[in-house]
């Protein structure tokens, strides 16, 4: 008991000598917070935190010495909603006396921020570090807007800064870690990174993606900006969005005030980057959508115009991935949560499930081709692109949508002349937006199909294969590359060069599989 007082006494540096204190922080995570939409501008409704930063934060903090959590920091923290629990197995108890109803600690809170520790009356903020009694950093937590009392989690999002990095040349040999992907199963609340950082980030490593010409990476994950090909860059500067309300029918007078100002808040946010800044567009969305369990035509009416204004977007335009952080956003709030068919009501959907539909039929290839719906298919490519990047973000999983897109544009032995330029465009930028996910879902992580998806998926036409795996990625691979070398079809340069690009990104993924 003697010594182990004396070890808590002892100074901080002496102590982290003897201690199973961790050398370093891992440079590649990251702790991210998604806190309720707040009208506070200075209530961010994300925040996020390396494992860099928290250490630097408690360096030079006191280290815990006693159970009490009215005495001075740290805290003790008891994790009551047991966020901590198989970390705490294996840890000690501190021997200080704890007070009274309360057991001995095992887990100490610090202030997540620059907190002074020689005074009680300091403002700690709302986010804690949680570490052992060594100051081993195992989480961070934070309390929820308005109520101290309780603590939510922060996600943990591991960046691709220290992968090593993959040439996208077809004869490229590649290589990531062991650990070099983690599930993804359903859709994760992955808050947006801080300023400057890429707005589509993700929980699971992904292979970092540079040095090919006409290709850029922009911020803490490595989502690849994709350019058509070396001879086809981007214009410089990039061109503004104007963006059209299409034209409504007329109705009533509290739709088309709801409708002209959905459409405003999107023109603003996506137009001008100076007008109106996330967080803003965000509200204004969110203030629209009434606080209803039984949801709302107010909600349906703003994942339609989403549909609009994703069209509109070309799926090469910085603008898709500020759309999608909008989205990301929405979701985090809760405006978009779940809802459930109430009887005597109209139907109600859950998170997404009404843009998560129309996406379905603006997606279906038997629907997009019927003449009748020509004036769309001009903005199936973006719509692709979009969907593509919402299943990179984590925000809506279409790894289905993919699938059949893939299974008619380069399974199918009878395809007409005049659709192949749409098809190998498409095809290529559900590839080019969110390749590392599909291919997570498709090869390393496929889930057995059950009885209504399997007709679905089926293999029924040029390809024989199993349904999920490497052979059947490997065949879109080779018929993207040999497609788009194939000057009798009707596919013009930048269709081409879509699929060309798709093609070595999917040879890229694929070497990276050892069985």
């Amino acid at each position: 008991m003697a010594s182990s007082t004396a070890q808590s006494a002892s100074s901080p540096c002496e102590t982290e000598m003897h201690s199973p204190l961790q050398e370093t922080a891992d440079p590649d995570k990251v702790f991210v917070l998604c806190r309720p939409l707040s009208d506070d501008a200075d209530t961010p409704a994300q925040w996020q935190i390396s494992e860099d930063e928290a250490r630097e934060m408690i360096k030079d903090a006191p280290m815990p010495s006693h159970n009490d959590p009215r005495a001075g920091r740290p805290h003790p923290h008891y994790d009551r909603e047991g966020f901590f629990t198989e970390e705490m197995a294996g840890l000690a108890e501190l021997s200080d006396a704890a007070p009274h109803n309360e057991k001995r600690a095992k887990l100490w809170a610090y202030p997540a921020c620059r907190f002074d520790y020689t005074r009680s009356d300091g403002d700690p903020g709302p986010h804690r570090i949680i570490t052992d009694q060594y100051k081993n950093i195992l989480g961070v937590v934070s309390h929820p807007v308005g109520n101290k009392s309780k603590f939510v989690c922060a996600k943990v999002r591991l960046l691709a800064q220290s992968r090593t990095c993959l040439s996208l040349s077809p004869s490229a040999k590649t290589k990531t870690s062991p650990d070099g992907w983690i599930s993804f199963m359903g859709r994760r609340k992955r808050p947006s990174p801080a300023k400057g950082g890429n707005p589509l980030g993700s929980e699971y490593h992904t292979p970092c993606i540079s040095n090919v010409q006409g290709y850029g990476n922009d911020g803490l994950i490595c989502e690849p900006v994709y350019f058509l090909s070396a001879t086809m860059p981007l214009p410089n500067p990039i061109p503004k969005l104007h963006l059209q309300q299409p034209d409504e029918s007329p109705s009533e007078e509290d739709y088309d005030n709801l409708m002209s100002n959905t459409w405003q808040v999107f023109k603003e946010y996506l137009e001008n980057d100076d007008k109106l800044t996330l967080h803003k567009a965000a509200l204004r969305l969110y203030n629209v959508i009434p606080d209803d369990e039984r949801g709302s035509w107010a909600e349906t009416h703003v994942m339609g115009v989403l549909h609009e204004v994703a069209e509109q977007i070309p799926y090469w335009h910085p603008g898709q991935k500020k759309l999608v952080r909008l989205v990301e956003r929405l979701v985090d709030s809760g405006c978009l949560s779940e809802r459930f068919r109430v009887e005597g009501t109209m139907p109600q959907t859950e998170s997404l499930g009404e843009f998560r539909e129309e996406a379905r039929r603006r997606t279906d290839n038997s629907l997009v081709m019927d003449p009748r719906n020509w004036a769309k298919v001009k903005g199936l490519v973006n719509t692709c692109a979009f969907l593509g990047r919402l299943s990179a973000a984590g925000v809506l999983n279409c790894s289905d949508f993919m699938i059949w897109c893939m299974k008619d544009a380069l399974e199918r032995p009878d395809m007409p002349p005049e659709r192949w330029n749409l098809y190998l465009s498409t095809s290529a930028v559900w590839i080019l937006t969110g390749g590392h996910l599909f291919f997570h879902e498709v090869v390393l992580d496929r889930v057995p199909c059950n009885d209504r998806d399997q007709p679905a998926f089926k293999a029924d036409g040029l390809y024989k294969g199993a349904i999920f795996g490497l052979d059947r990625w490997r065949f879109w691979q080779s018929r993207l590359a040999q497609l788009a070398n194939d000057r009798t079809l009707n596919v013009t340069q930048e269709g081409s060069g879509l699929a060309r690009k798709a093609a070595a990104y999917m040879a890229a993924l694929a070497d990276n599989v050892e069985w």
